[in-house]
């Protein structure tokens, strides 16, 4: 599903990467109802969890509330059980110490809008197995193969056979000849494996 923030457009974050980048811990309160979200959250940030309390408790949407912050001059905001900033960034008051956008303490929550700044918590999963490609497959009998998966062309349009009558075919050193025949029920294929 395509995602574009209509306050943000540049924004490559998504609500879902987003949320995707969470330990499954935190991820629990996503759509959670809201009265019973904040006190998770507590226990959850008690845990030692990083809650983003406008994003996760109050249920606002994280690329809007991310681009906000980002235009507002932070690179990084307190976390649940963190204090409060005391002063905007860009700005100064006497006795209380400036926003320090190069150095975030531990423990903060970075932001960005920047989907390559919010990689899956969770491992991809593993590509699939190749594709078994053999042209011919297993005896029937006597000298007669059947066909493997890999005689099958793999162009667009109706699926039909990548091999002609009379074609010889090597697979695990041994030469096959294609046997391809037209009847009323449409191609057979067989192999007879050579001498």
């Amino acid at each position: 599903m395509s995602y574009t923030n209509p306050y943000f457009p540049e924004a490559t974050l998504t609500p879902d990467i987003y949320w995707a980048n969470k330990p499954p811990q935190v991820r629990v309160l996503r759509g959670m109802p809201s009265d019973q979200v904040a006190l998770a959250a507590k226990q959850i940030a008690d845990q030692g969890f990083l809650i983003d309390v406008p994003i996760m408790v109050y249920q606002w949407e994280p690329v809007t509330v991310m681009g906000i912050r980002q235009e507002e001059g932070f690179t990084w905001v307190p976390s649940g059980n963190q204090p409060n900033i005391p002063v905007m960034p860009g700005l100064s008051f006497p006795g209380l110490p400036s926003y320090d956008p190069n150095n975030p303490p531990a423990g903060s929550i970075k932001v960005s809008i920047n989907a390559a700044d919010f990689p899956s918590f969770d491992p991809p999963p593993p590509p699939p197995p190749p594709l078994p490609t053999n042209l011919v497959g297993t005896r029937e009998w006597g000298n007669v193969y059947g066909y493997g998966p890999g005689v099958w062309s793999t162009g667009p349009g109706p699926k039909h056979f990548a091999v002609t009558d009379g074609q010889v075919v090597t697979q695990d050193g041994v030469t096959y000849t294609a046997h391809l025949s037209e009847n009323v029920i449409g191609e057979t294929l067989s192999f007879t494996r050579n001498a």
